[in-house]
């Protein structure tokens, strides 16, 4: 994609035939997810860049940083990374 941004943010991945989830990455991360995740169970993936203003939005985002907060306390060794940022509105 020739005006794919670098920029890191978080996007919703949604899968036919197993439902969505949060990433938090470029645009080019989140293709690949959405390309291997619609591959892995035979569906249609779409990806969209969620909207900071949107309160689902940042409701789907602190449920994603719980659960990687409760893997962490567990003691799952994939989990020890930084976490992402909350998705919150612009300051004004």
């Amino acid at each position: 994609m020739a005006n794919e941004s670098s920029e890191r943010c978080w996007w919703e991945i949604r899968v036919t035939g197993y439902g969505s989830f949060v990433v938090y990455g470029t645009e080019a991360e989140a293709e690949e997810k959405r390309a291997a995740k619609a591959d892995w169970e035979g569906g249609v993936g779409r990806k969209a860049r969620l909207d900071p203003t949107n309160r689902a939005h940042r409701d789907m985002v602190d449920a994603e940083i719980e659960q990687r907060l409760d893997f962490r306390k567990k003691g799952y060794p994939d989990y020890d990374e930084d976490l992402p940022p909350l998705l919150e509105p612009a300051k004004q």
